[in-house]
């Protein structure tokens, strides 16, 4: 048996369809990653390229590096598993030690999993490359259109949505490209990282900067929904939405307040903004994610309508453990 890293799309495909096994879409999206992605495959013998663990470690541009541990072949002995386990485990540390060494221009924060609570001790493997079980986010899920024909059905009339979303001098939204200086929205997204709730052991590690390229770089990015709220001319928010217009679908990839300015349900009226804007634009679903100890955003996400969907373990790796 031997490891290696995937050079071809062949055999990354491989990889993905072992890891992934009934998710196709978090296989194409990881193969559509290319050589950014480093795929970790352990090969049968060193005649035979069958496929019987694979690992992956996926830098992204926000300073995360997303992680999935080790999945060995159904099948094998118990042995020959815990061999592939280990040995992934070692190529995977070194794996994540070269990326953090190499990125000297785009320095990586951290690494990040996210584990399925029914396959827990799968992720466990990682504690012994030094990642921490930090804490638990739940997934929520929306129906816009339903909620909006409810709730207010003159502002789910997309032909409306943009007249009746106009700002005034207590309250107006710019997007990303509206704004005259667009170097100042990681500074406001810096402030609103400060004091926040959700995580808490990630404060600090991760700059406004790097989630604004981050956000920007995603193929799914989306300018009219990436909008930072002012109320007299001062910023009190920012909420960036990304679109997968294909299923109809946004996801929430961040929403904070100011330091200083929150309690004044600033968040919930820039939510409610980027919603109706994303049913002007044909968006029906939105999901999003949220700290399982965050009681204030979970009470507020629940009052706008969303529903539980399910919850995921966070594994982290800090900089100085790997």
């Amino acid at each position: 048996m031997k490891v290696v890293v995937a050079s071809t799309s062949s055999s990354q495909a491989a990889g993905a369809r072992l890891l992934f096994p009934l998710e196709k879409d978090i296989q194409a999206e990881a193969l559509a990653a290319g050589a950014e992605a480093h795929w970790l495959l352990a090969l049968s013998t060193e005649d035979d390229a069958s496929v019987i663990g694979a690992a992956l470690a996926l830098p992204g541009k926000d300073g995360v590096i997303m992680v999935w541990p080790p999945r060995v072949q159904e099948g094998v002995s118990e042995r020959v598993a815990q061999e592939v386990e280990d040995r992934l485990l070692e190529q995977l540390r070194n794996q994540l030690s070269h990326i953090q060494r190499g990125s000297v221009d785009l320095p990586m924060a951290y690494a990040q999993s996210l584990a399925d609570p029914e396959e827990l001790n799968r992720w466990l493997l990682l504690t012994r490359i030094g990642f921490e079980q930090v804490g638990n986010i739940l997934f929520y899920g929306k129906d816009l259109q339903t909620y909006w024909n409810e709730k207010s059905p003159e502002l789910a009339e997309p032909a409306r949505v943009h007249e009746l979303l106009e700002g005034n001098e207590n309250w107006r939204t710019l997007s990303l490209s509206d704004m005259q200086a667009p170097e100042d929205v990681a500074l406001i997204l810096d402030s609103t990282l400060q004091g926040s709730l959700d995580l808490p052991c990630l404060d600090g590690f991760r700059s406004g900067a790097q989630m604004l390229l981050g956000h920007l770089q995603s193929p799914r990015f989306c300018n009219e929904l990436t909008r930072v709220a002012f109320v007299k001319n001062r910023p009190v928010a920012v909420g960036m939405l990304s679109e997968d217009a294909e299923r109809a679908t946004v996801e929430l990839s961040y929403l904070g307040v100011v330091f200083g300015q929150r309690g004044q349900k600033f968040g919930q009226r820039l939510l409610r903004e980027l919603e109706l804007r994303a049913l002007a634009r044909r968006q029906r679903w939105a999901m999003l994610a949220v700290d399982a100890t965050n009681h204030f955003a979970i009470k507020l996400y629940e009052n706008c309508g969303y529903v539980p969907l399910f919850s995921r373990e966070v594994f982290i790796s800090f900089p100085n453990t790997l």
